[in-house]
This record gives structure tokens, C-alpha cells and sequence, in this order.
């Protein structure tokens, strides 16, 4: 494995860090066997020698098999996991030293090590399991969608601008297919997302084949997959038995075209023109994810019905908290509210509005 671990690193591998790890791991547990069995053999020789080599092949391994749990950690968990990484290396430096200052015997500190190398490895396994069980929702998540997608494409008359004649031949870029890429292509090229997609070979798609298919799809084909994987996806999470929906717009900008009406802003004749448009959102905050969403031109902009659109769509039981925030406060918002049978929290003014009509304290 230290061989391996140095030829990664001469090619520049990925697994170079990962290697280097196992074989010291794997260095370190051979060699607390090696002085294991030379105490058993050689019990009144160099007793000290053997003690000290097994106790610290053990504290060395036990670092380096922490240090792998670290890699297969992401984000939060990661850092806490270094962290705890770093204060059993604390530990274990402290008892060294104060061995080798003579302060203390290393085989007189082997409970305490031991105690909290317990306590270590229980976080590090508890960390293990929260980072198996993200990555199990993360999956579950991911196949939810791609479920949605395939349901989606499997009846595409409602997707493409002409039913019954758009994706009904067999083609390198089918309908399930370039759903995914829409909703999943990162910042590059089209060119390069098309070959990280599709892979690079004689056969990859071009780019005018893309653009093809692309413009055979309706906007309202990621708008079905949006429901229709809400549908799919199950949402447990709730705050005292209600769930919990905030709502906000804000403002997108658009690459320029001057050709889309619908979110074309040109404030005065030969000025300079912009696209934007206004997104009307409803989240779901103990789950974390979008229910439902409004998308309007931004110059014809009016957040009231994009509200009252969401909440009338809505398939959601009565045991639904939605919270809002200043210019949502309308007797025809609460109205819709009330005919939902969903609580509602409204930030306002007391200075303007429907709330002095109100008599409040």
C-alpha cells in the first residue's frame, strides 16, 4: 500500500492521500502484531522497548484510521470529524511527551488513552452514521426525481410544441434525457456539458442536434416534473403535526434577448434593455424544499395572485402554517386562507394598510 501510495503521487492520482493513509494504517497494526508476539516470545527482553513500540503502533493506527473516517465525511460533519481528529492527536502527543520527559509511565496512561479513544471513536461512528443517512436521503432524493422525469416522458404530447410528431423517433437525445441535462447542467460550455453528460466519442450528440430537441420542448414540460415530483417524494417533516410554508418573491435576471416579451425591460426608446422576471415562491421549512412556485414578467409583476394562485393549487391538508412578510397583508389573501382551512402568520405595518382598519393591542 506505501508502494501504491507512492506511485499515486508520482501520477498525480486523486487517491494518492487515501493510500499513503491504508499503508500507514496497515504499517502500524503490522507492527503492533510484530511487537505483540515479540512479547510473548521475549517477555523478560527489552521489556520496555516493546511496550512503548506496541502502545504507540496502536495510538498511530487508531490516527490514521480517524483521518480515512475524515475523508469519507463532506461538509459539517467533515470539520467536526477533524476536529475530534485533532484532539486525539493532542492526546496522544501529551502522552508521549510526558513518557519520554519520564513524568509518567506509557503503560500507566493506556486506561486513559484508551477511555478516550472510546469516546472518540463513538463520536467518529455517530458521525459515520448521520453521513450515511444524508447520503441515503441525497440518493432517494436523486431517484425520486429521475423517477419524475421518466414518468414525465413517458406521455410527451403534453411537453412538446407538436403531439404525436416530437420525440417519437429513437434519437441520442431523448425527451427523459434532455430534461435531465436542462435540470442539471452546470456553468460550462455546451459543448463541454455535452461531452461530461454524453461522453466524448464519434457518436456524442452536437450541438445543433441539442439545440434541435431543445426547442421542441414546451416550458411547461419542467414545470410537470416539478409536480409531478412533489408527487413522488414524500415530505414527513412537520413542526407540531403542521407543516410549515414560507412565501417570498424575488426578482431573476435573465440573459438579454430582445426578442423574449415576456421579460423584456426597456425603460425608455433606444435605451438600454434588460430581461427580468419576478419568482413567487412557497417553501416548505422543516423539509426543505419548494412546493409550489409563480413565475411572472416583472414589469406586470403582482405577488397577491401569484399568492392566492398557490394556495388554491394547493393539494395540501388543513394543518398548514404559511408565513409572509410585509405587502401580503389583504382581506382577499386571508379569504383564500380561511377557504383552505390553512393558519397564517402576515408581517405588517400598523401605520398603513389593512391592519388600522384592525382593532389589535
Amino acid at each position: 500500500l506505501l508502494g501504491a501510495s507512492l506511485s499515486a503521487l508520482v501520477f498525480k492520482s486523486n487517491m494518492t492521500k487515501v493510500l499513503f493513509k491504508m499503508g500507514m494504517v496497515t504499517l502500524f497494526v503490522a507492527g503492533y502484531i510484530v511487537f505483540d508476539v515479540m512479547m510473548l516470545y521475549y517477555a523478560n527482553e527489552l521489556l520496555v522497548v516493546k511496550t512503548y513500540g506496541s502502545q504507540l503502533c496502536l495510538m498511530l493506527a487508531v490516527y490514521f484510521v480517524g483521518l480515512l473516517v475524515c475523508d469519507s465525511l463532506k461538509d459539517k460533519y467533515k470539520k467536526i470529524a477533524e476536529g475530534v481528529i485533532i484532539v486525539s492527536g493532542i492526546i496522544n502527543f501529551i502522552i508521549i511527551m510526558l513518557a519520554t520527559m519520564g513524568r509518567v509511565l506509557l503503560y500507566d496512561t493506556l486506561f486513559f488513552w484508551e477511555m478516550a479513544q472510546c469516546i472518540i471513536s463513538i463520536m467518529l461512528i455517530i458521525l459515520s452514521i448521520l453521513e450515511m443517512k444524508k447520503e441515503k436521503r441525497c440518493k432517494y432524493i436523486r431517484n425520486s426525481l429521475l423517477s419524475a422525469i421518466t414518468k414525465v416522458a413517458s406521455d410527451p404530447d403534453n411537453c412538446v410544441t407538436r403531439p404525436g410528431r416530437d420525440f417519437t423517433r429513437n434519437r441520442k437525445l431523448p425527451l427523459s434525457t434532455m430534461l435531465q441535462m436542462l435540470i442539471g447542467m452546470g456553468g460550462g460550455s455546451l459543448m463541454k456539458e455535452l461531452h461530461e453528460w454524453l461522453g466524448l466519442s464519434a457518436h456524442t450528440a452536437s450541438i445543433s442536434a441539442f439545440v434541435q430537441q431543445r426547442n421542441k420542448i414546451k416550458p411547461e414540460a419542467l414545470e410537470c416534473v416539478f409536480h409531478q415530483f412533489l408527487d413522488t417524494v414524500s415530505l414527513p417533516g412537520t413542526y407540531h403535526g403542521y407543516r410549515l410554508l414560507a412565501v417570498d418573491g424575488s426578482d431573476l435576471r435573465l440573459p438579454t434577448n430582445s426578442n423574449d416579451s415576456f421579460s423584456l425591460i426597456q425603460n425608455e426608446e433606444g435605451g438600454k434593455h434588460y430581461n427580468l422576471v419576478h419568482l413567487n415562491a412557497m417553501y416548505d421549512l422543516v423539509n426543505h424544499t419548494y412546493v409550489d412556485a409563480a413565475i411572472q414578467p416583472k414589469k406586470a409583476m403582482n405577488e397577491h395572485a401569484a399568492l392566492v394562485s398557490m394556495v388554491d393549487r394547493s393539494q395540501l391538508p388543513g394543518n398548514v402554517i404559511a408565513v409572509m412578510d410585509r405587502g401580503y397583508e389583504s382581506f382577499n389573501n386571508i379569504a383564500h386562507f380561511q377557504e383552505k382551512d390553512w393558519k397564517y402568520i402576515i408581517r405588517a405595518k400598523d401605520s398603513y394598510g389593512i391592519i388600522t382598519k384592525l382593532k389589535v393591542p
